[in-house]
C-alpha cells in the first residue's frame, strides 16, 4: 500500500497522460529554434504564447514562467516595486523566502498585522462575497488603523507584502487592503505560492481578482508543473501604470536566476495550466470523495478532520485535510506511523497532520488512507498540548498567536554582523532578550519563529519548547550547539 498527500501536486505525474509522461526526457533541451529561449523569447514563439495563455487564464496583464519557485517570483517582485534599502511592510508570519529577498534586497521591513486582521474578518462574517470589508465593521476599522500605524513608523514603504493563501489553504479577503493601499499610492504584492488552482468558491477569490498588484504563484504546490515551476503574473492596472515592467522582470530573471532556466520545468507549466481548464470538474468530484471519507472518518476511527466555518469555506482551499485524534494526539509520532503503512503526508505539527489531496491523484489513495487510520490510536502529545482538538479548524495558528518582535538591525545588516565575527552560541533557553543571528523554522512550512536581528521574546520561547517536545523538525537549531546571538558588549 503506498498513497501519498503532499507535493508536489502532479501527484507522481498521475495528472499527466501516459505519453507525455514517457516522452519528458525529450523536453529537457536547450534553446534551439523549436524550443525558444526563456530569457529572450522570440515574437510568435512558444515561451511568448504560454505566457499569453497563462496571463488569460489567470487574468493578469502579463505572466512570466519561473524555473526557479515563486522564491525567485518574490525576489522579482521586490527588485519591480522596491529600491536597494527602500522600507516595506511585511507580514511578520509568512514564507521564509520573503525575508531572505529583503535581506539579499537590502530592504528595511516593518511588521505589519494584517493577515490576523483579515482572518478575524472571516471568523466574524464581515467581509462581502467580492472581498470587501464590509464598512463600519470592527476589522474594516482595525484595518484603517494598522495601515495608519505603518504610515506613521514607516512613512516612506511603497508596498505591503503578504502571503494568501497560507499553507492551511485560507485565502484572505484582500479587497479593501488593495484598496486603500492604492489610495496612499502603494502596491499589493502578494506571495501565492499555494494559491494557483482558480476554481470552485476561490475561482474570483484569488489575489488578481482582488486587486493585487505582483503576484508569485508556485506550480509544483497544487497543479500538475514539474518542480519548481512558478508563474510572476503582473497585474492589468499595474502593467498599465508600468509598461516596461514585462521586459523589466525578464532581465531580473536573467540576473538572478541561472543562464540555463529548464524547458522542461517551463513546459509543464504550460501543460498545467491546459490540464487546469478541467479544474472546477475535477475540484467537485474530490470535493465529494473527501466529504465522504471525511464522514466515514468521524464515523468509523479515533480521527476527525475539523470543520470549518460555513462562512468561511467559500475562502478555504478544500483538498487540504488537517488529521486531529478524538483524543490528543502527537501529531509527528501519527506520521510516523502512517509512513510505516505505506501513507506519506505533507507535514506534522503537535496535535495534528496535514495532508494535501491534489486533483490528480486516484481516489483509492483515500480508501487506503482510511483503512490504516482505521487500525490506529492516537498517542497523546506532551502535556503542554494534550488537550482535544477543537473540531472547528482556528483561524491563527500557533506561530500566528505570537505578538510582534522588536526589529534591532534590519536583515542586511546582520549579514554584515555575521562576517564580522560577533556571535556566540548560547542555549535556545536562555535567549530571552538576546538578538537572534539565525532564524529559526518548522519546515514546513518555512514560516520563521525567530529571524536574524529580531530581539527574542519569552513567549517566542514558549512556543520553541512546545515545538521541540512534540519532535518538530526545526531549521536553524541546532542541539548541540545552541542557538546563535549577537555577542554580548
Amino acid at each position: 500500500m503506498t498513497a501519498g498527500f503532499h507535493m508536489p501536486g502532479h501527484a507522481g505525474l498521475q495528472g499527466w497522460p501516459e505519453g507525455l509522461r514517457g516522452g519528458l526526457a525529450a523536453l529537457d533541451t536547450t534553446e534551439l529554434p523549436s524550443s525558444d529561449d526563456l530569457l529572450n523569447p522570440r515574437h510568435g514563439g512558444p515561451v511568448l504564447e504560454a505566457e499569453r495563455l497563462a496571463a488569460e487564464y489567470w487574468g493578469a496583464g502579463a505572466t512570466l514562467l519561473l524555473t526557479g519557485g515563486s522564491t525567485q517570483g518574490i525576489q522579482v517582485m521586490l527588485r519591480l516595486a522596491c529600491g536597494a534599502g527602500d522600507s516595506v511592510w511585511v507580514d511578520r508570519y509568512q514564507h521564509k523566502s520573503i525575508f531572505h529577498a529583503c535581506q539579499l534586497q537590502g530592504l528595511r521591513p516593518t511588521y505589519g498585522e494584517v493577515r490576523a486582521i483579515l482572518l478575524a474578518a472571516l471568523d466574524r462574517e464581515e467581509v462581502e462575497a467580492d472581498g470587501e470589508l464590509k464598512a463600519g465593521s470592527d476589522p474594516a476599522m482595525k484595518l484603517t488603523a494598522e495601515l495608519k500605524r505603518l504610515e506613521k513608523n514607516s512613512p516612506d514603504a511603497g508596498v505591503y507584502i503578504i502571503q494568501s493563501p497560507d499553507y492551511y489553504g485560507r485565502q484572505l479577503p484582500l479587497r479593501t487592503l488593495a484598496r486603500e493601499l492604492h489610495a496612499g499610492g502603494r502596491l499589493l504584492l502578494v506571495d501565492e505560492a499555494h494559491g494557483a488552482i482558480r476554481a470552485g468558491s476561490l475561482r474570483d477569490r484569488r489575489a488578481l481578482q482582488q486587486g493585487a498588484d505582483l503576484v508569485a504563484q508556485s506550480g509544483h504546490k497544487t497543479t500538475a508543473a514539474l518542480t519548481p515551476g512558478a508563474w510572476l503574473h503582473l497585474g492589468r492596472s499595474y502593467l498599465a501604470a508600468a509598461p516596461g515592467a514585462r521586459a523589466e522582470a525578464r532581465r531580473y530573471l536573467d540576473l538572478i536566476g541561472t543562464s540555463s532556466p529548464s524547458l522542461l520545468v517551463a513546459a509543464s507549466l504550460d501543460y498545467a495550466r491546459y490540464a487546469l481548464l478541467d479544474a472546477e470538474p475535477l475540484l467537485a468530484k474530490k470535493v465529494r470523495k473527501i466529504d465522504s471519507f471525511r464522514a466515514q472518518l468521524q464515523a468509523q476511527t479515533c480521527f476527525f478532520v475539523p470543520e470549518t466555518p460555513a462562512y468561511g469555506q467559500a475562502w478555504t482551499d478544500p483538498l487540504r485535510l488537517r488529521i486531529h485524534g478524538k483524543a490528543a494526539v502527537n501529531g509527528p509520532e501519527l506520521q510516523a506511523r502512517l509512513a510505516a503503512s505505506g501513507i506519506d503526508t505533507e507535514a506534522a505539527y503537535p496535535d495534528h497532520v496535514l495532508l494535501l489531496v491534489s486533483l490528480y491523484q486516484a481516489d483509492e489513495d483515500l480508501d487506503s488512507l482510511l483503512a490504516v487510520l482505521r487500525t490506529l490510536e492516537p498517542s497523546a502529545p506532551p502535556a503542554a498540548a494534550a488537550e482535544t482538538a477543537s473540531r472547528v479548524v482556528p483561524s491563527l495558528t500557533l506561530l500566528d498567536r505570537l505578538p510582534l518582535p522588536e526589529i534591532v538591525y534590519n536583515p542586511a545588516e546582520t549579514l554584515v554582523l555575521r562576517r564580522s565575527g560577533q556571535l556566540e552560541n548560547i542555549p535556545w533557553q536562555q535567549a530571552e532578550g538576546r538578538i537572534a543571528m539565525t532564524e529559526v523554522l518548522p519546515y514546513p512550512p518555512g514560516v520563521p519563529l525567530i529571524l536574524p536581528g529580531e530581539r527574542v521574546k519569552c513567549e517566542t520561547l514558549e512556543v520553541l519548547e512546545t515545538l521541540i517536545e512534540a519532535g518538530i523538525n526545526l531549521n536553524g537549531l541546532d542541539e548541540e550547539s545552541g542557538l546563535s546571538v549577537l555577542a554580548s558588549m
